[in-house]
């Protein structure tokens, strides 16, 4: 460790940074770790509620990122955030107070819709599950009324059929039987047809099509895939196939051959004695205001400064 700066007064940071020009996004924190491929962490945040807090209090009318992560280049799996939890209590990965817009795919497990119970809220909850299928199927529904000769036209939405094809049908009679019904005209002008009911028969119809949208064609999910190299013999839930844990599919322990990047550094080659003897283990003084003797006025873009500064090894 080349630096450390310790405050042990609860309202003053450890380590601040403060960019005082108006129109910049140079940041005022930099974490540089220069390394090969596959290693390095620039910024890690270690605390006992929040590991890292991003906070953004804007004053306009354009848009704001409280924390934003990307990778940019490679030929493997790139997350631009990755979210991790575990524990003996309820664990989430990533958890959003608010809506959420995903510009791509998602894939899971499973999933569904969670509220407050609604004759019961203080107390349960409702859950219900997604309705799945191996296609990108688009439902539709409603209720018409037949005329007097038995029949109706429903009118679907100007951009249906470009947005859907391979249509499919379902229809019940409702208040009396109406085994006759069917569809007299398939989809066609954004509508169809239904015949064989009786005047004034209510009729519920449904009709299921798979998306054809440029998205849709462009990024339709594939039912079965192969693993990739580095996922063969590993599980997305192994303990459901009664597999270890190191067996997971994003066990970055195993992937990174027993080398744990989010491991706490116990500090023990630091070799400090004494801390007060080391200008840049210098204790906090009395005021509050925290000091960093022979570095505030180093050059930020000069690496050999701050190396010698701080004693290079």
């Amino acid at each position: 460790m080349k630096l450390e700066v310790e405050s042990t007064v609860p309202t003053v940071e450890a380590i601040r940074g403060r960019h005082t020009a108006t129109t910049s996004d140079t940041a005022a924190v930099v974490g540089i770790h220069d390394v090969t491929d596959f290693w390095g962490i620039g910024v890690r945040g270690i605390g006992g509620w929040q590991g890292l807090l991003g906070t953004v209090t804007p004053t306009g009318g354009n848009t704001y990122v409280g924390v934003r992560g990307e990778v940019v280049g490679g030929s493997g799996t790139n997350y631009g955030i990755y979210g991790s939890a575990s524990g003996s209590g309820t664990n989430y990965g990533g958890y959003f107070n608010g809506n959420v817009l995903v510009t791509g795919s998602l894939l899971k497990g499973g999933g569904g819709f969670q509220i407050d119970h609604p004759q019961d809220p203080e107390n349960k909850y409702l859950t219900h599950s997604f309705v799945e299928s191996p296609d990108m199927k688009n439902l539709y529904d409603g209720v018409v009324v037949l005329d007097s000769a038995g029949q109706a036209t429903v009118q679907m939405p100007s951009w249906f059929e470009e947005v859907n094809r391979d249509f499919r049908y379902q229809l019940t009679a409702i208040g009396a039987s109406g085994p006759n019904l069917y569809i007299a005209q398939e989809i066609e002008g954004n509508q169809f047809a239904i015949a064989g009911g009786t005047a004034g028969m209510k009729v519920s119809w449904q009709v299921t099509a798979t998306r054809q949208d440029p998205y849709a064609n462009a990024y339709r999910l594939p039912v079965v895939s192969t693993k990739r190299e580095a996922e063969i013999g590993s599980y997305l839930h192994p303990e459901l196939y009664g597999k270890p844990e190191s067996l997971r599919v994003d066990n970055w322990l195993e992937i990174k051959a027993g080398k744990d990047p989010f491991a706490v550094d116990d500090h023990s080659d630091d070799n400090i004695q004494d801390p007060e003897a080391d200008p840049v283990h210098a204790p906090e003084p009395d005021s509050g205001e925290l000091e960093v003797n022979e570095i505030q006025d180093l050059d930020p873009d000069s690496r050999d400064e701050v190396e010698q500064a701080l004693g290079s090894s």
